[in-house]
Parts: structure tokens; C-alpha cells; sequence
């Protein structure tokens, strides 16, 4: 199995009053969003390799290669998890 250059960056986002805390580790065909405050989750996504197109967050583009800003994504997914699993009811 291949090994992949992962990149990590952290990311915060207001939602509903409560400050989402997380991060997202990505590569060009995979991404890893986690959930870190106010409690953990976690949701995972891979595009196929046959699709062209990547995930990117301010890397250069390339001639006929989508790029997909991992980091608009990874916001809609926090908000996503937090609102699938905030059984607490946490505001």
C-alpha cells in the first residue's frame, strides 16, 4: 500500500452559537474530518481514482484536474456532526 503525503490543518467554525473545534487531514483522493469540541466525531471520504479531480487547500492547480477546497468542506462536515450527534443537546 502506497504511502500518501497527509496534511493536517485545524478548523473552527460558529455554529448556532457554539464554537466548533476540529481539523482535517487530507491527501489529494482522501479526506479525514474529526470532530474535537465541544465532543468528538468523526467522518471520513475518498473520491475514486478514475475521477480527476483532488482535494487541495491553496496548492497550485493542475491542467485537467478538478481541485476541491478540502477546507470549505471539512466546515459543512463539522456542522454536519454536530448536529447528527449532539444527543446532549449542547447550545
Amino acid at each position: 500500500m502506497k504511502n500518501h503525503n497527509w496534511t493536517t490543518i485545524a478548523i473552527e467554525v460558529m455554529f448556532d452559537g457554539v464554537l466548533l473545534k476540529g481539523q482535517v487531514r487530507y491527501w489529494a483522493k482522501d479526506y479525514e474530518v474529526d470532530l474535537i469540541e465541544p465532543f468528538k466525531a468523526q467522518r471520513c471520504s475518498h473520491l475514486m481514482y478514475v475521477i480527476p479531480a483532488r482535494f487541495t487547500n491553496d496548492e497550485p492547480p493542475r491542467d485537467g484536474i478538478r481541485d476541491i477546497d478540502v477546507a470549505t468542506i471539512a466546515r459543512e462536515v463539522l456542522v454536519a456532526l454536530y448536529k447528527e450527534n449532539n444527543t446532549e443537546g449542547i447550545s
